[in-house]
Order: C-alpha cells, then structure tokens, then sequence
C-alpha cells in the first residue's frame, strides 16, 4: 500500500481498508494499492511474502483471535506486533524512521 496526500493514478485501496485507515491517527489522506498478497497461516505456524524488493511481512498465527505482525528489511527486523484478529482488516506499518518503507493493510480471513 502507498499513502499520500497526492492523487494517484493507483488502484486505491477497498473503501473498507480506508475506512479503518482514516480511523488512525495517520497523516495521508489517500491510500493506494500496490500489490497484492494471500497469506494462509495455519495455527501455530507463519507464513511470509514480500512487500516489495527491500521489506517482507510475517505473520504468525499465535491461537485463539491473536495474530503476530512483523516487517523486516533486507536483513534487519524493522517492527513486530501482536494483534486481536476476528477476521477483519489488521493495519501494520513501521515507525516513521523507516517512512520509506513499504506499509501493509491486509484483509486476513
């Protein structure tokens, strides 16, 4: 996903994705898709996909509703959460010393 205050001749994002975007304290006011990926994360495993050429997301499923995000560049751990998850849209990003990487929202179903 990309965020900017510009327009953008992008794909935006699905009117549910920025719904929850706009509930953020987040300073874009307009959200694009990039590209797209499926994760399918059985229980008490993880799956991995890349974000773009310089940063990955991991998501581990950790049980009953809890989720663990993280994002890493090249070889670096960048940031990593745990989330409540109940099927909805989680949105993840990095701190903003790492703006130039790549943000993540992503429908887990």
């Amino acid at each position: 996903m990309w965020a900017t205050n510009n327009q953008s001749t992008n794909k935006p994002v699905d009117l549910d994705i920025k719904k929850k975007l706009s509930d953020l304290p987040l300073k874009w006011a307009n959200y694009f898709e990039i590209n797209r990926t499926v994760l399918v994360v059985p229980l008490n495993g993880s799956s991995k996909a890349a974000l773009s050429d310089r940063c990955a997301v991991q998501v581990k499923n950790l049980g009953p509703s809890m989720i663990q995000v993280g994002c890493s560049g090249k070889a670096n751990r960048l940031s990593a959460a745990i989330r409540p998850f109940q099927g909805e849209i989680v949105a993840f990003g990095a701190t903003r010393r790492f703006d130039r990487m790549a943000r993540g929202a992503e429908r887990l179903e």
